[in-house]
């Protein structure tokens, strides 16, 4: 309900979902006319069933977004792509959301971090 009241009942025109299970199922009810769902992984756990009732009604499209196989078969695509990404953040217009900084003594904390889902963002090791 929180999209909606965002987007005024329009709903989302995109969403980028690494979570799957039921952050997937709420964005499935969120959708736009003419959105599109991008399936990136399941953080999860849970691989979700699509209603796709719900993207004939709605008119969505459903993606599935792997990045490895992107990068394989279309190098030149992904290098335009990092060159675009690279120049925005030079520009200012993204920027990386740092978590954690920690020294290289400290990597074993790190990675708990990490494994225990404990990670907002991106955690960085550094050399002491």
């Amino acid at each position: 309900q929180a999209l909606k009241d965002l987007t005024k009942g329009k709903g989302v025109d995109v969403v980028y979902d690494p979570v799957g299970g039921e952050a997937f199922d709420a964005c499935t009810r969120a959708m736009a006319r003419n959105g599109r769902l991008l399936v990136i992984g399941f953080a999860s756990g849970t691989i979700p069933k699509l209603p796709v009732n719900l993207a004939l009604v709605k008119e969505y499209s459903v993606i599935g977004v792997f990045w490895g196989s992107f990068v394989m078969h279309e190098p030149m695509v992904f290098l335009q792509n990092m060159q675009e990404l690279f120049a925005w953040h030079k520009d200012g217009k993204v920027s990386v959301v740092t978590d954690e900084v920690f020294t290289l003594a400290n990597t074993k904390e790190a990675l708990a971090k990490v494994f225990n889902r404990e990670v907002k963002g991106k955690v960085v090791v550094v050399a002491e």
